[in-house]
């Protein structure tokens, strides 16, 4: 699972509209859970990749108010591994990057939180 920060100035359903039409994604789904910050979070799923969108209770949330998760989805019948999880991801932080007028931030794969810019080349990688 890979995760994405940034700040918009809106509500969780707002930004949800914004962040999925950023992305082409015209179909996502609402839903509760106890586990997400407000209990509310909006997902879409595409190339076996769930993209989730939640207030942000993990690191950070003092820097950082929304969270996307992008992971596989389990319920998918398509096929996805941690490698197609971090190559989606690094397409969905350059969409935000071009999209929104917001810094975006993520976790490398040492766990450390850097600034998406455009001299980012590849943001999660591989090694």
């Amino acid at each position: 699972m890979k995760q994405i920060f940034f700040n918009m100035p809106h509500s969780i359903d707002k930004v949800a509209k914004i962040i999925f039409d950023s992305l082409g994604l015209n179909s996502f789904e609402e839903g509760d859970s106890s586990h997400v910050k407000d209990g509310i979070y909006y997902a879409s799923s595409v190339f076996g990749i769930k993209v989730q969108l939640e207030g942000n209770s993990y690191d950070y949330d003092d820097q950082y108010s929304y969270m996307l998760s992008i992971k596989q989805d389990v319920l998918s019948a398509v096929y996805s591994d941690d490698l197609i999880v971090a190559e989606i991801a690094n397409v969905i932080i350059r969409l935000l990057r071009e999209a929104l007028e917001t810094e975006i931030a993520y976790e490398d794969n040492s766990n450390t939180l850097r600034l998406y810019s455009d001299l980012t080349v590849k943001a999660f990688g591989t090694n």
